[in-house]
């Protein structure tokens, strides 16, 4: 079409389907973000989103990430393109496609493997996304030629689920971590991403580690990464947060959190268990649910790595399974700090809130 974008056209494309009784919302998927045919634009969609595919198709250099391949103004731009939609991120990068004579999908899902998921998809995350679409989960196989002609057979992509439909992949795992998470956490949906602008050394003693916040009426959530994401470094720092008892440093009771690598952490503050109020955790949630007697958490790391969250108003804290949970109070919450283990922890607070100590591992299923 030229001119492009022509409104003209498009509004006569959205027509049709109205008259053939279509009426759900429309949506859209711009192949960058533009702003095309955002509200109140002419011919605009109910909702406008973009696709992304920010580190690229070098599956022959799986190891490669090249500097600068993070977005870290999609926020910015959804505010400047589309203000009064949901933020859509409707294709974003889940694998890489392999042409005639490549290397093959194995060396893809290396390149787009679960540090890819951590780090990308997380740092979506904190820019607000409400709607988020990966391409792809699953590929599969390019039946009766299908697919675009520079593919062969295999579409695998290098997704988190193989051609043959094994989960083997560690980003199959991965992915189902981070989903728990949001499925779990309904006040993300209505937390307001902040100016990011400085995130490089923002609630935290190291400018080598970036925070991107968002803040809810209650909740907050902290998405922590190195400043340059492509770092292989274990970096140590200290987390300053604010909190419903003020600013709180973590850890507390002793030590430094680390972030390992190609990595990125969701620290959350004031979070609700159901009524119970998780003040703070540097661990990552993977899920909770409160049942008729008891409430249970299960909080999750990486190898070797130190962690702490307080309970608020939780009282005694009794160690039903494994060892090396330190505990502490101080201002009516109780403070938990550990050091991740291949050996599950189970602690048991007054308030009847149970709290599983995991390593990222035992979630992996490796």
């Amino acid at each position: 079409i030229n001119p492009f974008p022509d409104p003209t056209y498009f509004a006569y494309v959205e027509d049709q389907f109205r008259k053939a009784g279509i009426v759900v919302p429309y949506i859209s998927n711009d192949a960058r973000p533009q702003g095309f045919f955002a509200p109140p634009k002419p011919a605009a969609v109910d909702i406008y989103g973009h696709d992304g595919y920010p580190l690229g198709f070098d599956c022959a250099n799986p190891y490669t990430w090249p500097d600068n391949g993070l977005p870290t103004n999609y926020r910015t731009l959804h505010l400047q393109q589309s203000p009064s939609t949901p933020y859509a991120i409707v294709e974003f990068q889940g694998g890489g496609f392999d042409p005639w004579g490549g290397l093959g999908f194995a060396q893809c899902g290396d390149l787009l493997n679960y540090e890819f998921e951590r780090v990308f998809y997380k740092n979506d995350f904190s820019f607000g996304v409400t709607i988020f679409n990966i391409y792809m989960t699953y590929g599969g196989t390019n039946w009766g030629n299908l697919g675009h002609p520079g593919g062969y057979t295999s579409y695998d992509y290098g997704a988190a689920i193989t051609e043959d439909r094994l989960v083997t992949r560690v980003k199959y795992s991965e992915a189902k971590l981070e989903a728990n998470f949001l499925q779990a956490s309904p006040a993300y949906l209505t937390a307001v991403s902040q100016d990011n602008s400085h995130a490089n050394g923002s609630y935290t003693d190291s400018s080598a580690i970036a925070v991107t916040a968002l803040f809810g009426n209650v909740t907050r959530f902290f998405v922590a990464r190195h400043a340059a994401y492509n770092s292989l470094a274990s970096t140590n720092y200290k987390l300053t947060v604010p909190t419903s008892q003020g600013n709180i440093t973590i850890p507390q009771l002793g030590g430094t959190l680390t972030l390992n690598g190609r990595d990125s952490k969701i620290h959350v503050t004031d979070y609700d268990l159901g009524g119970i109020n998780l003040l703070y955790s540097s661990a990552e949630i993977f899920t909770w649910k409160r049942y008729a007697s008891k409430t249970v958490l299960v909080v999750y790391g990486g190898p070797n790595e130190r962690h702490e969250l307080a309970v608020s108003d939780a009282g005694r804290a009794d160690t039903v399974e494994g060892s090396g949970v330190t505990t502490s109070t101080k201002n009516g919450a109780t403070i938990l700090n550990w050091q991740t283990s291949p050996k599950r922890r189970v602690v048991q607070l007054y308030n009847n809130l149970y709290i599983y100590f995991l390593g990222e591992h035992v979630l992996f299923g490796c």
